[in-house]
């Protein structure tokens, strides 16, 4: 997956980006929300540490992004 250059985006594709990745994190919050907060379901330890991994993972990969295209969209 390669990484958009946000300094070459004008503002108004840069404004859209951001929505974008904002609903991004969004839902992906949603989905942990609803994974890891079922309460008739059993996940073992191991499984639920590893997943909470990969969310927090990806979250930050999208909060980085994110504060990538603020940064581009202060230079405009």
């Amino acid at each position: 997956m390669t990484v958009p250059d946000y300094q070459s985006m004008s503002k108004e594709e840069l404004q859209k980006e951001l929505i974008g990745l904002q609903e991004e994190l969004e839902d992906l919050e949603q989905e942990r929300q609803y994974t890891l907060g079922q309460t008739g379901v059993h996940i073992s330890a191991k499984q639920l540490a590893a997943m909470e991994e990969e969310f927090n993972s990806d979250r930050k990969k999208i909060e980085d992004k994110i504060q990538q295209v603020k940064v581009a969209l202060a230079k405009k």
